[in-house]
């Protein structure tokens, strides 16, 4: 896949889904990035009202080198493209819904606790649990108990500056759910390829070893037809996979083919093992940790540790990637001498080998022989967890930022890493619409105007009069869907329009609510909007405290959202967002004027 190149704008470029049930236009949309962080604010059904104050963007980027994970593999970050998949932290393939260049910026390196890491810039967004959000407890008629807390999203540069409370490791981040890549045609039944790899001969001949009567049952049951388990007769565990009626051996020419006829110490994990759907990837997994895996239990029997141990480096790096495609984390060590004593008791020195300790998602059992299954107990109280252990400025790169279909807005990058991205505003709000045919859209002003010129003057009836209000909002809407639907949703009831005096006596369901240019309503006008809400009802209020007509001593705009600006209100769906001076992105100049006035301190 070629990449993509960008130049260094403060724009960026989002293509609308093309099956939503209001059609958009056929284009690609220029949006800054902080813009597109209102999305996940937006399409949040738990939110409720959303305070929105200032200008527009900001950026969560990572280099364009940084790996991220697409049904094809792991592929550069500069290489995707609007439309392409990545996969989601539920493990199901998400769209590609935006791509936003970000030009240099410095890069930070995040290392986890079981020796990943990642790149990304100071301001790219996280999903972590705090030490206090895991553990939270509340007291309750005289008991305490312990709470489960969502934990919430976070920058680089906030979670470098609180990596550790009171001596303890304090972020941690999500485990990616197992992967749900796609189906393989395997001629070679994954578990037996398990068996091959961990316990195989593959040099000349297809054989295993193995004392355990279980596997070679097993193996001689998944075996193409036609093909039988042979024990050789110089040795007690040692067994060859024949063909029963032809003397060429179609399973090792498969392992030809695989260049899989090597040596214990490069040995690997082909490709289409690797990326096979989560039964056949579970299966592989049994088949290595049946043949070579080892579990222990402590005297307790509350807790069991699972470890795999290879000369190849290249088949330990496999297994991580298989056991963190399934939702678990894995932990290579330094490489260890192994060593045995000869006839004469002399120590003999062998290859040096790794060994990657695991710790599996507790609803897959990675073992299928049942003497090592029974043993394994799943870690259900704690189940695999990425701690983030250190944030270390590296370097200056070229950068760029995703935006995905998903939901949770959370995607995977190198390793299964499980990373935060930004959101669009305007598409979102078309996107509501769009999902559910009987929401509505209702537009909200005020009818101060800077000409000092009020409804009374305007002929016609109040529908009429605040028509010229609206153009702000059709000429948005007509921007992103064809103007025949805006005029049919203007028809049909879907858009209306309301000064902010004349709320009084309404009541709002299933109504998505824009209260526009909020810099101008007063206290009690705000008060009168958000006492309107009702069930499956969203109130959007944008407003710019640097152009209020009616004076920053009367608005009500800034004291209410700062009303609402804490934890409590954002438990309860109330969410406020402030763009800055720095993300005005019309013109420089207007960065100067509007700090200038910030400066003086003008009251206008």
């Amino acid at each position: 896949m070629p990449k993509k190149r960008f130049s260094q704008s403060d724009s960026v470029e989002i293509q609308l889904n093309q099956v939503s049930k209001i059609k958009t236009k056929k284009k690609n949309f220029r949006f800054t990035p902080k813009q597109v962080q209102l999305l996940g604010m937006l399409l949040d059904p738990e939110n409720k009202i959303i305070f929105i104050s200032g200008a527009a963007g900001t950026s969560k980027a990572q280099p364009l080198d940084a790996q991220i994970l697409t049904p094809d593999g792991y592929v550069d970050m500069g290489s995707l493209s609007v439309g392409d998949f990545v996969f989601a932290q539920n493990g199901k393939p998400t769209r590609v819904m935006g791509i936003f260049p970000q030009g240099k910026k410095d890069i930070y390196k995040i290392k986890f606790s079981d020796g990943t890491y990642t790149e990304c810039c100071g301001d790219h967004l996280w999903h972590t649990t705090t030490s206090y959000d895991r553990n939270y407890r509340v007291k309750k008629s005289g008991e305490v108990s312990r709470q489960k807390r969502d934990g919430s999203v976070k920058s680089t540069d906030e979670i470098r500056n609180s990596l550790f409370v009171r001596g303890r490791i304090n972020h941690a981040i999500p485990i990616c759910e197992p992967i749900q890549f796609a189906k393989k045609d395997l001629f070679l039944d994954p578990y037996i390829m398990g068996i091959l790899l961990g316990d195989g001969c593959l040099v000349q001949k297809t054989s295993f070893s193995t004392k355990d009567l279980e596997i070679v049952a097993k193996v001689s049951k998944k075996l193409p037809h036609g093909f039988v388990v042979k024990k050789m007769e110089s040795s007690k565990c040692d067994y060859s996979i024949v063909s029963e009626h032809s003397h060429v051996n179609k399973i090792t020419d498969f392992i030809r083919d695989l260049k899989l006829n090597v040596k214990s110490a490069f040995k690997f994990i082909p490709n289409e093992y690797l990326f096979g759907d989560i039964e056949q990837r579970t299966e592989l997994l049994r088949g290595l940790m049946d043949s070579d895996g080892t579990i222990t239990n402590n005297k307790t029997q509350t807790a069991s540790h699972e470890s795999f141990s290879s000369v190849s480096i290249d088949l330990i790096n496999g297994v991580k990637f298989l056991v963190q495609s399934l939702g678990g984390t894995a932990t290579i060590s330094e490489p260890k001498q192994s060593y045995y004593y000869n006839e004469d008791g002399d120590k003999v020195l062998c290859q040096d080998y790794f060994t990657a300790h695991l710790n599996f998602n507790p609803e897959i059992n990675p073992f299928s022989l049942n003497r090592k299954a029974q043993r394994y107990i799943p870690k259900s109280k704690y189940p695999p967890r990425r701690y983030i252990v250190d944030v270390e400025k590296i370097s200056e790169k070229e950068c760029q930022c995703i935006m995905v279909e998903d939901e949770s807005h959370l995607y995977l990058t190198n390793d299964f890493i499980v990373t935060h991205n930004t959101y669009m505003a305007l598409y979102g709000a078309v996107e509501m619409m769009s999902e559910d045919p009987e929401k509505q859209l209702i537009y909200i002003r005020s009818i101060i105007e800077s000409a000092d010129k009020g409804l009374g003057s305007l002929p016609g009836d109040i529908a009429e009069k605040f028509d010229p209000f609206l153009m702000p909002l059709y000429d948005k809407l007509e921007e992103i869907v064809l103007p025949q639907d805006v005029a049919n949703l203007k028809s049909t009831g879907r858009i209306s329009a309301v000064p902010i005096n004349f709320l009084r006596g309404a009541s709002w369901n299933n109504k998505i609510i824009v209260a526009d240019e909020a810099q101008n309503f007063s206290a009690k006008e705000l008060i009168t909007l958000i006492t309107r809400i009702g069930e499956g009802s969203k109130i959007i209020i944008c407003g710019d405290t640097m152009q209020s007509d009616i004076g920053k001593l009367k608005s009500g705009f800034s004291p209410m959202m700062n009303t609402f600006n804490d934890e409590e209100s954002k438990q309860k769906g109330i969410q406020t967002f402030v763009f800055t001076k720095e993300d005005i992105v019309r013109s420089e100049i207007l960065k100067f004027i509007v700090k200038k006035l910030e400066e003086g301190d003008f009251h206008v």
